[in-house]
């Protein structure tokens, strides 16, 4: 199974947006990564998001891009501050490969959590960026990392 992680892309102050939809620049970089993650031609089954708007359109743009609309849902456990565990375990069942869109702090978190299986932040993942984790049997491992700078 691969499972992507995708960060949202920049998104407008709270004061600017109260929905804190993307910004230009967010939208460019989220294009752009997906574009590139496109070109890969990745087999994804399903994507989940969080429900808010900033991470609803990095889905949508994801989905365009790979051409699997159908197949976006907003999730429950995706937002920034919800706790590991049951998403961890949800993980533990899939077999579909999956991106999640989703925030900081909890992606940093769940990628040390499935790697090294501690909650710390062994990546910096910048706004847009992308992480494809491998799972084998009962671990996982991390196979690329992309970001807005690389694309």
């Amino acid at each position: 199974m691969f499972l992507y992680i995708l960060r949202h892309g920049e998104a407008k102050s709270e004061s600017e947006d109260p929905n804190r939809s993307l910004t230009a620049r967010g939208r460019e970089e989220v294009t752009a990564v997906c574009r590139a993650f496109s070109k890969i031609a990745p087999r994804v089954d399903a994507i989940w998001h969080s429900g808010k708007t900033r991470a609803e359109q990095t889905a949508a743009i994801l989905a365009a891009s790979l051409r699997i609309e159908g197949r976006v849902q907003s999730r429950n456990g995706l937002n920034p501050n919800d706790p590991l565990p049951p998403l961890v375990e949800e993980l533990a069942h899939q077999e579909a490969n999956l991106a999640i869109v989703g925030h900081l702090p909890q992606l940093g978190k769940l990628i040390s959590v499935l790697l090294v299986e501690t909650e710390r932040n062994l990546i910096d993942l910048p706004a847009a960026g992308l992480v494809c984790l491998e799972r084998e049997i009962d671990s996982w491992q991390l196979t690329w990392f992309l970001t807005p700078e690389l694309c």
